[in-house]
């Protein structure tokens, strides 16, 4: 199987009808550089040009700009942000539907993830096959409206005395829209047209429809700004012609037992044509989002955002051939290309107050709730243990992760001497809870037909024929429910030293009750040699915590292996038995 593709000209249409005043969607510089930010610092005036660490800004105007003809969040971030990667990834299960995304060429799970600055829940399932992020568990970008982004703010530094584990790598910041009025919608439609040279052909495909909406409605003494988003994305493959040799290779050719002569025809009847799958499966998402504001009359702000998607994906597996120790010839005779089915279910909502006391101290307290839900399953495929009476359709498992995090912060400014101090402290507490369900008992079970071809030869015991293929089922003795508490404080002091000299000293101290407790610091410093030449740098110490997806997931991959036959890899918690760990 050859895999070269040749050259590719995507394109994408865009209709977008504004329905506020028109708006200038070219931004001077400056503007950008005197942009207050809020990550990186907690002093409330901070611009882009006077902070001590790196940060970009990405604003509504430029997202809409992106070459990117998905319109997803992640591919838009991929074209505006250097540092920024979220490659797409083929045959790598999971990963194939939630794909995960890197900054400054690090794990996917060392960036953590904000919106509105508050903390933003991860997938419930780990990368188990992909080849970017492997072993991580990341948030999903293409969860969140396009629509509903006001900016973007990517802070390209270790932060996790700032903001506790996952901030190895920097911290992005989604801030939405606000507007009480007026909105927008838009239409794209694109396709990718690409000459493939292994086939000597002009190919048109992942045609992708995007129907984006937002609107901005006035309350009393407040707002709520609503988004929605579809999206229809039609597969790809960029797989040449098989190139199967006449009699086949490894385990893919077994002897009939009353010949002991490899029988190949079958399997070379399929040489030449395009077998495998190599690109995007088929994907549907509709993604909802809200931000709304309340203004009471003791200066206070009531603030609450959230959102809601829903994603049917599929993924392409590796080509099933029809003599094979995993098949069932009887009920695929020319050869099967399963495909993964997932269905992925999001959901985060937010609440909380704040405001400024009398003392002069701003103050702000929220919670926040997310919840994610993977629905893993298999269609054209077979447990070819159990002949011709085996289902082709399987639920292979569920897994969910929920998030619910409590944050106190205050902030206040004042003189120290002649020297401005800003101080900004807070506490945290996250409780997390991972749960998993078992699949259908055919995805994993291992049966004695008589007419399993595969099963006569190589015996029962051949776990390569064993369940569903494309990953064997969670099987009930896998399934877990464990949950975590953490809790966390820090404390970030910058100092206006003069006018010239910034110095930004940070420090928390955060303890879970599984994983133990850590210190870590930060010290940061800007220095401004002649008015526009400034030097500044930083260092910190950081950790990371486990998830609890990557502490307690289960499941089964299959793969290439040793002669270039496939064999299930399967994953274990180190808690199971079968893995040889200990809790």
């Amino acid at each position: 199987m050859r895999t070269i593709s040749g050259r590719t000209f995507a394109f994408r249409f865009a209709l977008v009808l504004l329905c506020t005043s028109a708006q200038t969607i070219a931004q001077d510089d400056n503007e950008v550089m005197d942009e207050v930010i809020t990550i990186g610092t907690r002093s409330a005036d901070r611009s882009v040009q006077e902070s001590p660490v790196p940060v970009d800004i990405i604003d509504a105007a430029e997202l809409r700009r992106s070459p990117n003809i998905a319109g997803e969040l992640g591919g838009l971030l991929q074209s505006a942000v250097p540092s920024f990667s979220m490659p797409r990834q083929s045959n790598s299960d999971q990963t194939d539907i939630v794909r995960s995304a890197q900054l400054r060429g690090l794990s996917p799970d060392q960036v953590l993830v904000l919106v509105n600055g508050k903390r933003r829940h991860s997938n419930a399932v780990i990368s188990t096959e992909s080849k970017v992020g492997r072993g991580s568990a990341a948030v999903d970008f293409n969860n969140i409206p396009t629509s509903a982004i006001e900016r973007i703010e990517v802070l390209r530094d270790g932060a996790a005395a700032q903001y506790g584990s996952d901030a190895i790598a920097g911290v992005i910041n989604i801030v939405l829209k606000d507007k009480a009025d007026g909105g927008d919608a838009t239409v794209s439609y694109g396709a990718h047209v690409t000459d493939l040279d292994p086939v000597d052909a002009e190919i048109t495909d992942g045609q992708t429809l995007t129907v984006s909406v937002n609107h901005g409605l006035t309350l009393a003494n407040g707002f709520i700004n609503l988004s929605a988003e579809y999206r229809d994305r039609s597969a790809t493959n960029r797989s040449g012609f098989d190139q199967l040799p006449t009699i086949g290779f490894g385990e893919f050719i077994v002897p009939i037992p009353s010949s002991g002569t490899p029988e190949a025809a079958p399997n070379d009847t399929l040489a030449g044509q395009r077998n495998y799958g190599l690109g995007d499966g088929e994907s549907r998402d509709i993604n909802l989002m809200f931000n709304a504001g309340f203004d009471l009359d003791s200066g206070f702000q009531l603030y609450s955002f959230g959102s809601y998607s829903d994603r049917d994906g599929e993924g392409y597996n590796f080509f099933r051939y029809p003599v094979s120790a995993n098949n069932a010839i009887s009920v695929h005779p020319e050869g099967f290309l399963p495909l993964g089915n997932v269905d992925v279910t999001d959901f985060s909502i937010a609440g909380g107050i704040k405001g400024e006391l009398a003392n002069g101290w701003n103050v702000d307290a929220s919670i926040v709730h997310g919840a994610n839900e993977f629905s893993n399953g298999l269609k054209n495929s077979v447990n070819s243990s159990l002949g011709a009476a085996s289902p082709t359709d399987f639920d292979t498992g569920e897994y969910e992760y929920s998030q619910s995090v409590l944050n106190f912060d205050a902030a206040k400014s004042y003189e120290y001497g002649a020297v401005p101090v800003h101080v900004a402290a807070g506490l945290e507490f996250r409780f997390e809870d991972y749960s998993t369900e078992a699949g259908d008992p055919e995805s994993y079970i291992a049966g004695t037909a008589v007419g399993c071809l595969a099963c006569l030869t190589f015996g029962n015991d051949d776990t390569t024929k064993i369940g569903s293929q494309g990953g064997s089922g969670l099987q009930p003795s896998n399934i877990v429910n464990e949950d975590r508490f953490a809790y966390s404080v820090y404390l970030d002091l910058e100092f206006d030293i003069s006018e010239d000299f910034l110095l930004s000293v940070a420090g928390r101290f955060e303890d879970y009750d599984d994983f133990g407790d850590t210190v870590n610091g930060k010290l940061a410093a800007r220095y401004e040699l002649t008015p526009g030449f400034a030097v500044r740098g930083s260092v910190s110490t950081g950790f990371r915590a486990p998830s609890l997806a990557q502490a307690f997931f289960a499941g089964t991959t299959t793969s290439f292996g040793v002669g270039g036959g496939l064999v299930q890899t399967l994953s274990l918690p180190v808690s199971d038995p079968v893995a040889g760990g200990y809790r």
